[in-house]
């Protein structure tokens, strides 16, 4: 008689989580799920894996995955999004503003239209402004934010991530141009919160997320001085 075992499912995108968290020492969270889910609007999907900064910060680093499916009229659509939350103790945004990788001016003037928000203007640093959008919604507070050092840690991370997520994307296999493709990576800025969002009909490469991660901490650390200086761009 012949016995068949059930091999264990594979699951090559849940390793390649643990391998990242351990290069870079964080630890599963999956209690955070609830936390996650009411202060970033996660509703629906798969909130899973979980991971946060092992020895607690400060910054308190949280790092997780919402995959979310959806029936559309092409059939099943799946959107993938990679989050990292970073908060300090000490407060580096007076007002919160939201930073995103250039798209389209039609789009990015139903997103402002939407919020409530305005499109910052940063015509002084031409390549910031033809890369990053920046909208807010208290916009005299929130314009001397934007010193050279924060305009710089924002080019960096969105363009990376943005590089990172066109590489599988329908767009780059059809020769769309970037910013013709797909949701920007965009980071949201609280008074003590910063949230990047990494969206996509792909994975985000995890190789690229310590990266991220790295540009992150740059972005907050740069918050921090010009909030302290009150901004001198």
């Amino acid at each position: 008689m012949r016995f068949w075992v059930q091999k264990r499912e594979e699951d090559p995108r849940g390793r390649q989580w643990e391998a990242v968290a351990a290069e870079l020492g964080f630890a599963p969270a999956p209690d955070l799920a609830e936390r996650l889910t009411e202060q970033f609007d996660l509703g629906g999907g798969q909130l899973a894996p979980i991971y946060r900064r092992a020895d607690d910060g400060p910054p308190q680093i949280v790092a997780f995955e919402h995959v979310v499916t959806r029936a559309g009229p092409l059939g099943r659509v799946v959107t993938w999004r990679t989050g990292v939350v970073v908060r300090a103790q000490e407060p580096h945004a007076p007002v919160p503003l939201r930073a995103s990788a250039k798209r389209h001016v039609v789009l990015e003037g139903l997103t402002a239209g939407r919020s409530g928000a305005e499109r910052l203007d940063c015509s002084e640093d031409p390549s910031f402004d033809a890369t990053v959008s920046v909208f807010a919604r208290e916009g005299l507070e929130a314009g001397p934010l934007l010193t050279a050092p924060v305009r710089s840690a924002l080019r960096r991370l969105l363009s990376s991530t943005d590089e990172e997520l066109s590489r599988g994307s329908r767009g780059a296999r059809e020769r769309i141009p970037r910013h013709g493709t797909g949701p920007a990576p965009s980071v949201a800025i609280g008074p003590r919160n910063l949230y990047l969002l990494l969206e996509g009909e792909n994975p985000f490469p995890l190789q690229a997320l310590g990266g991220a991660i790295v540009d992150l901490l740059s972005l907050q650390a740069a918050l921090t001085a010009a909030t302290r200086r009150g901004g001198a761009r």
